[in-house]
C-alpha cells in the first residue's frame, strides 16, 4: 500500500461507496483524510475508523462559498493539502427525450461543475505546499454511452475533458488524472439496476459485468488502489490521463 503519513486529503463523495473506501484505504496508509458528503451519517460511520485522523465536513459540493470555507478551514487546522479526490456524483436514469432541463443541469451541476469547484478551491493550499495531486471520477458510462443515462454519461465524458483541461493548466506543481470504473458492486448499482427495471430498460448488470474479459463486476477497494496509485509518487509521471478500471469492458 502507498505510504501517506503526515499527508493531508480531501475525498467528496466519502459517505458511501467507492469514496468511502478511497478513504478508508488513505487512513490505513497513514493519511489523515478531510471526508466531504451530504450524507452525514455515512460520514459519521467513517469517522468511527480512525477519529483521531479524519475531519468530516458535511457539504453539498455544488455550493461554491461552502466548498471554499471547507478548504480553508482544512488547510488553517493543518497547515497543508497534498491530495484531492473527487469522488462525489449522481445519476439519473430515464428514457432519451423525457429527459427534463433540470434533470441535465442537476447531474452536471454536481458531477462537473463540482468537481471544477473543488479542484479550483484547493489548488491555492496545493501550491502553498509546492504541489500535489488530484483524482477526478469519470465513468465507463462517459466513453460506452447509454440511452437511459444520457446526462450522466454526457457528465462524465465531459469530466475526462475538464481532467486533461487541468493538467495542462496547472502543471507541473499539480498532477491531475481520473480514473473510470467500470460496472462495480456497490450500493449505486444495486440502485442503478432497480431504477432501469422500474423504466423497463434492457440493461442486466450481472450480464453486462461477464461480458468483460475477467468476466465479473469489479470491486471498491480495486477502484481505490487505483486512485492511491495515482495519489502516490508511483506515478509522479502521469498526469491527464484517464485510467480504466473496468475489468477490460473498455480499452481506450
Amino acid at each position: 500500500m502507498p505510504e501517506f503519513s503526515n499527508q493531508v486529503l480531501v475525498v467528496t463523495g466519502a459517505g458511501s461507496g467507492i469514496g468511502a473506501e478511497v478513504a478508508r484505504q488513505l487512513l490505513r496508509g497513514g493519511g489523515r483524510v478531510i471526508a466531504i458528503d451530504v450524507d452525514q451519517e455515512g460520514l459519521e460511520r467513517l469517522a468511527e475508523d480512525a477519529p483521531e485522523m479524519v475531519r468530516i465536513a458535511l457539504c453539498d459540493i455544488t455550493d461554491e462559498s461552502r466548498v471554499a470555507k471547507v478548504f480553508a478551514d482544512s488547510f488553517s487546522e493543518f497547515g497543508r493539502l497534498d491530495g484531492l479526490v473527487n469522488a462525489a456524483g449522481i445519476v439519473t436514469t430515464g428514457t432519451f427525450l423525457d429527459y427534463t432541463f433540470d434533470d441535465w443541469d442537476k447531474t452536471f451541476r454536481v458531477n462537473l461543475w463540482g468537481s471544477y469547484v473543488t479542484i479550483k478551491h484547493a489548488v491555492p493550499h496545493l501550491r502553498a505546499g509546492g504541489g500535489g495531486r488530484i483524482v477526478n471520477f469519470s465513468s465507463i458510462g462517459g466513453k460506452l454511452s447509454n440511452p437511459f443515462t444520457a446526462p450522466y454519461a454526457a457528465s462524465k465524458a465531459a469530466v475526462i475533458s475538464l481532467t486533461r483541461s487541468a493538467a495542462s493548466a496547472l502543471a507541473p506543481e499539480i498532477r491531475i488524472n481520473c480514473v473510470v470504473p467500470g460496472i462495480i458492486d456497490t450500493p449505486m448499482w444495486e440502485q442503478l439496476g432497480r431504477d432501469f427495471e422500474s423504466i423497463a430498460a434492457p440493461i442486466d448488470f450481472a450480464a453486462r459485468a461477464a461480458q468483460a474479459p475477467l468476466a465479473r463486476p469489479g470491486y471498491p477497494d480495486e477502484v481505490a488502489a487505483a486512485v492511491l496509485f495515482l495519489l502516490s509518487d508511483a506515478s509522479r509521471f502521469i498526469t491527464g490521463e484517464d485510467l480504466n478500471v473496468s475489468g477490460g469492458l473498455v480499452m481506450y
